[in-house]
């Protein structure tokens, strides 16, 4: 019986340790469990949080992508319509000068001034032309090198005209 007392007190004692190692060990690892949880559910509202910033930031980025997409759509029709502009003033000028310089005053006389002034009559349509064809790239002009042309081109066309005009009023006078 002493024997089983002392084996009785051993046994004690031996679950006494193991449930001290044992409370000891569960202990830290619930507590070490708790602190997983805890940094678990911290990287979780961290994550939530840097989220909903990313998904605003991506939501401002598209917004400005439109943004910049409208102007430059934008940009990119203006210079169509000035390059546009330019080409037509081109062609009805090109179309005025070519008239003027196939119109020979050598053939005209105080006898066929009627054909000469019916050919300067036509001249007035060109030039109508090339005014609305003028205007419509003043529109779109801030480029003072081109502006310059123009009006060396018109000055050029307005002296050619009044010599064409004084040479078919000289044969009216006659």
């Amino acid at each position: 019986m002493k024997e089983f007392i002392t084996y009785l007190g051993y046994t004690t004692v031996g679950f006494g340790v193991f449930g001290g190692i044992v409370g000891l060990v569960l202990k830290t690892y619930l507590g070490e469990k708790a602190k997983n949880l805890a940094t678990i559910e911290e990287v979780s509202k961290i994550t939530f949080e840097v989220e909903k910033v990313r998904i605003g930031f991506s939501k401002e980025m598209e917004e400005v992508k439109a943004q910049l997409s409208f102007k430059n759509q934008i940009g990119v029709n203006f210079k169509n319509a000035e390059r546009e502009a330019l080409i037509v003033f081109n062609k009805n000028l090109s179309a005025l000068i070519f008239a003027h310089a196939r119109f020979d005053l050598i053939h005209y006389s105080e006898h066929n001034y009627q054909e000469a002034k019916a050919n300067l009559k036509g001249f007035s349509q060109l030039f109508y032309d090339c005014d609305i064809a003028k205007a419509h790239v003043m529109l779109f002009m801030h480029d003072k090198e081109i502006l310059d042309t123009i009006l060396k081109l018109e000055k050029g066309i307005v002296l050619y005209v009044d010599i064409a005009d004084r040479f078919v009023r000289t044969c009216l006078d006659f």
